[in-house]
């Protein structure tokens, strides 16, 4: 499971950098990266549940933005 995992990562990675490269044009650019995977509670590794555990149903989602800065 965990080369699900950094596959993932580097599909990320690979977004983040394609779209942190300055534009060639004047045209601003966009991508989107849609990344899937399983969520792991606590209560799955160790099988008993506790004060933290709990599942986690649904679906998330996050951005992030920035503009053109040196780094």
């Amino acid at each position: 499971r965990w080369y699900v995992q950094a596959v993932a990562l580097l599909v990320v990675l690979k977004a983040a950098a394609g779209s942190a490269a300055p534009p060639t044009t004047t045209r601003s650019r966009s991508s989107s990266t849609v990344v899937a995977g399983m969520v792991f509670c606590d209560q799955c590794k160790d099988g008993a549940r506790g004060l933290f555990d709990y599942p986690l149903y649904g679906w998330i989602a996050f951005a992030f933005a920035y503009k053109d800065t040196t780094i």
